[in-house]
């Protein structure tokens, strides 16, 4: 039939892919893709966390 259509939509499909795994017994480990100097705000690094975690309030050092 013309104008038939099957699959799923976009939006279905993003929905059903498992987000990855992340080791978070490891150490923390956040690559930085960039970083922006916001008013009023600060320096605001921002990365993904390859492993471990970080939660609100916890304090990290940046190294290279």
């Amino acid at each position: 039939k013309a104008g038939s259509k099957t699959g799923k939509t976009l939006l279905e499909a993003i929905d059903a892919i498992d987000p990855p795994s992340r080791p978070v017994d490891k150490p923390l480990r956040l690559p930085l893709q960039d970083v922006y100097k916001i008013g009023g705000i600060g320096t605001v690094p921002v990365g993904r966390v390859e492993t471990g975690v970080i939660k609100a309030g916890m304090v990290v050092s940046f190294a290279p």
